[in-house]
């Protein structure tokens, strides 16, 4: 009986440590991950902001970006410390795109997960 209890509880601490270690884990929080810009006007093109917060104990490199066919990041940051807030900054181009758009902006990371995708939703108008 005393072999099962030992092995019980070296069993759980073996998962309150794994658990603790993948909690503090480098990862982002997105305020959403479909950011609806509305109507942009062809004549007023302005810079939208995707807002993001690293609530880890660890800093997150921004690697790589990736963006969809009719707008392009304008700002970004490189390193996002440890329970700081900040945002990438994007550009629709009102001549390539038309009418209402649905894009896909990817991140790249050296959190986990590694990967994260936003979507942007809009209208261009005039």
């Amino acid at each position: 009986m005393y072999r099962h209890k030992v092995i019980f509880a070296l069993f759980l601490a073996s998962f309150v440590i794994t658990t603790k270690m993948r909690a503090q884990e480098a990862s982002l929080t997105f305020e959403s991950d479909l950011i609806a810009i509305g109507s942009v006007s062809k004549s007023n093109p302005q810079i939208h902001y995707v807002h993001f917060s690293n609530r880890s104990k660890d800093t997150v490199k921004l690697l790589e970006t990736h963006v969809s066919y009719g707008y392009d990041v304008v700002y970004k940051p490189n390193l996002i410390q440890p329970n700081h807030r900040d945002s990438i900054g994007i550009r629709v181009s009102n001549d390539l795109l038309k009418g209402p758009f649905r894009k896909v902006l990817t991140l790249i990371t050296s959190g986990s997960p590694s990967v994260y995708s936003i979507k942007i939703s809009g209208n261009i108008i005039d």
